[in-house]
């Protein structure tokens, strides 16, 4: 008999393991990556500069998953909850929001017409 799937368990808890830390080795860097961000470098070349440096040495595509993630995506949820705070742009002078009246249906030659249209 087979050894399969108990070599599949030990390979399964490895895999999830290197996931992890592959998320902390990110995380470690995730602030020199925003700073590199802010000055202009692409990701492609922070990655690399990582990798020949050893502070990160998993894939690319980890490397730009996670920097979607954690990095541009979080900091669009940033702005989405400050712009709907009002604090962004000298705190929250929005225009007062005006009334819309609703459109009341009329009685017209016998069937129902939305007001604005006779």
């Amino acid at each position: 008999m087979s050894n399969l799937p108990s070599e599949l368990a030990e390979w399964t808890a490895a895999q999830t393991n290197r996931r992890k830390n592959a998320l902390v080795a990110f995380l470690a860097v995730r602030a020199d990556v925003m700073e590199a961000r802010q000055s202009g470098y692409a990701y492609k070349t922070t990655w690399e500069h990582l990798q020949e440096i050893g502070r990160f040495k998993y894939r690319y595509e980890t490397f730009l998953r996670y920097a979607k993630r954690y990095i541009t995506n979080a900091h669009d949820a940033q702005d989405a909850t400050v712009k709907t705070t009002g604090q962004k742009n000298g705190g929250n002078k929005s225009k007062p929001k005006q009334s819309v009246e609703p459109k009341i249906p009329t009685q017209l030659d016998g069937g129902l017409v939305k007001s604005g249209d006779k």
